[in-house]
């Protein structure tokens, strides 16, 4: 004789499965994908409403601050913080950045963002370099740092 409580039990647990798979409901990601579908990169994002959410994801501990100050907007939150964007190194410099990223901003205003905004990096080196360029060509502002020992910060006005 069979248990009925075996199926349902099994379909609990391949639920919380499912449910421990999806990101928390604050965060949004997509590959980068090409006209031909092949995946070139992929963006992952968290909508922030306050400083304390947004340092859920980057360590500021040492009292930055910039994420308020130095942005001359009159209300910056909720901002879409983007925690990793890559360009795969083979598909680089053929656009897929820039697609990428306006795909990026278009999900961000859909969740109600008003600012993306961006760790670029913090040891000043060629890569380092290049991402800063390339957020600058996407019309990224680069929030001034006191010191060189702070890393660069960036925000966009969606």
């Amino acid at each position: 004789m069979s248990n009925p409580i075996m199926p349902a039990a099994l379909a609990y647990v391949k639920f919380c499965e499912f449910m421990a798979a999806l990101p928390p409901p604050n965060e949004f990601n997509a590959d980068i994908v090409g006209l031909r579908g092949a995946k070139h990169g992929e963006w992952r994002a968290a909508l922030c409403t306050s400083v304390d959410e947004l340092y859920r994801y980057i360590d500021l501990s040492f009292g930055d601050g910039r994420t308020e100050k130095d942005i001359p907007l009159p209300e910056i939150w909720p901002i879409a913080y983007l925690r990793r964007f890559i360009v795969n190194r083979r598909s680089r410099n053929k656009g897929h950045g820039a697609r990428g990223m306006r795909e990026f901003w278009n999900a961000s205003r859909a969740k109600g963002a008003r600012i993306a905004f961006v760790w670029i990096g913090r040891e000043m080196d060629e890569d380092l370099e290049k991402n800063r360029d390339f957020y600058l060509r996407q019309g990224w502002t680069i929030i001034p740092a006191d010191s060189e020992y702070e890393p660069i910060l960036a925000y966009y006005e969606l």
